[in-house]
């Protein structure tokens, strides 16, 4: 990490640990006396583009510093063996390294490297008197990583890949920038990860660990040792057009026994939303996607039913009237002629419930729309001889991220004039304006449906949520 040292230290020429090193192109070499723990004033012979040197120690720790108008500083806090010269300077050049007058802070002390969950590994320690922040070098296997804490703490935790051991090496930096001297730590033990893929974060509930793997774009999840995984897959919401869009289909349950392997997890992307109104072909909203977790037996969750769009005025009844079917339905819209019902999509058992129907044959409110159907409840009818829009279905709470969050709420029906709110869990409200308001990104909700007498030049219809897929195992 790249110092900046104030007051600017005073040198002592001719110290043993100093030396000019001759660089004749970029790269790391190995210098040809090692330099101990120190704050170092570097020269170059010939000034040169501000650019950037780095220390290197024997266990592959770096630290840099920038080098202007001739001259930087480099705090280094144990022995460093080789110099990184970068590209795109003038070669030959000569760096002149002088052993600055600085004290540099202590090491941390009453410190020690644990795995305290999983793939979780703590550093306890004391920070040290003018610590302002701690800083953690660590290494996973062979990569070298950083981690940095924003103030003086009791532990740092760094995330160890599975089957790997941690190795760290803590030191303190104080208000100049300077990092002090080091304590280096290795691992007792091996980090054992059970399943990877995925955002990863821990929480403790009932005085069990679990290890939660969150997916919130399409990935791969690993399963390292055999495991009873638990699940929650939901697909994308459905787009609002009049009707609302039918929230993505949610399962929740247990793998047994999961196998060992890498499985596709698939999360699918909500409906597109539709620019056009009344009387257009093809303005029923896009469904949602599917979102999958590919084990031996599928796990795949629908997604949700586009919201149904009016016809015009002394159009003939079409089902674009009709909510799209999926994981939940899309609410139906009015018909302005009789013929049809404007019917909800239906849902997919044990994923989502039916979208609420629109009316028959209404002059005075062709514009309105029912409510998109959600994982917990369906969207209710219209009612009042279609006067009367109706909100999204409610969606599902579930914690297994350690949170407790709605999901897969049905977007809300459009009305005249206002809105309507979409159902907990990212269904959309409704507008009666440009648009629905989209579904929320990895909720699955549908979006909201819009006044179907709006022009196309008012924006798109509404966009359904994408979907989510979260795993979780106990440690």
């Amino acid at each position: 990490m790249a110092q900046s040292i104030y007051p600017v230290p005073t040198t002592t020429s001719g110290d043993p640990a100093s030396q000019t090193f001759g660089a004749t192109a970029a790269g790391t070499y190995t210098l040809s006396t090692a330099l101990a723990a120190g704050v170092y004033e570097v020269t170059t012979d010939t000034v040169q583009s501000s650019h950037t040197i780095g220390f290197e120690t024997a266990n592959g720790y770096k630290y840099t510093g920038t080098i202007r108008g001739g001259k930087g500083y480099i705090s280094v806090p144990s022995t460093a063996t080789k110099i990184v010269i970068p590209a795109s300077l003038t070669y030959p050049l000569n760096y002149n390294i002088i052993l600055g007058a600085y004290t540099q802070i202590a090491a941390p002390t009453g410190t020690s490297l644990a795995f305290t969950a999983g793939p979780i590994a703590t550093i306890t320690f004391t920070a040290p008197a003018g610590a302002t922040d701690m800083v953690a070098y660590y290494r996973d296997g062979t990569a070298t990583s950083l981690a940095t804490t924003t103030s003086p703490k009791t532990s740092v935790t760094i995330p160890v890949t599975h089957g790997n051991s941690g190795f760290a090496m803590l030191v303190a930096k104080d208000a100049n920038g300077n990092i002090g001297l080091p304590t280096e730590l290795t691992s007792t033990a091996v980090a054992n990860m059970p399943i990877s893929g995925g955002a990863l974060s821990l929480y403790v509930n009932g005085g069990t660990t679990y290890l939660v793997n969150t997916f919130t774009s399409s990935g791969t999840l690993t399963v390292n040792a055999i495991s009873n995984i638990d699940y929650l897959v939901v697909a994308g919401g459905g787009a609002g057009s009049c009707g609302g869009g039918g929230a993505g289909g949610m399962l929740t349950g247990t793998k047994t026994s999961a196998a060992t392997g890498s499985f596709a997890v698939t999360v699918g992307a909500g409906g597109a939303g539709k620019s056009g109104n009344r009387g257009a072909s093809g303005l029923r909203g896009n469904s949602g996607n599917n979102s999958v977790i590919a084990f031996g037996t599928a796990i795949t969750a629908i997604g949700g039913g586009g919201g149904g769009m009016i016809t015009n005025v002394n159009t003939a009844y079409t089902t674009d009237q009709e909510g799209g079917s999926g994981g939940s339905g899309g609410g139906g819209a009015n018909n302005y002629n009789s013929g049809g019902t404007g019917a909800g999509g239906a849902g997919t058992a044990g994923q989502g419930n039916k979208g609420g129907d629109g009316y028959g044959s209404v002059y005075t409110s062709w514009t309105r729309g029912a409510g998109g159907g959600g994982a917990g409840a369906a969207g209710a009818n219209m009612g009042g001889s279609g006067t009367i829009a109706t909100a999204g279905g409610i969606g599902v709470q579930s914690s297994i991220s350690g949170t407790a969050t709605y999901y897969a709420g049905g977007g809300g029906g459009a009305t005249s004039s206002g809105s309507l709110a979409g159902g907990l869990g990212g269904g959309g409200a409704s507008t009666d304006a440009s648009g629905g308001v989209s579904g929320t990104a990895n909720t699955g909700g549908g979006g909201g449906g819009r006044n179907g007498g709006q022009p196309p030049g008012y924006g798109l219809n509404s966009s359904g949520g994408s979907g989510i897929v979260i795993v979780r195992v106990a440690l």
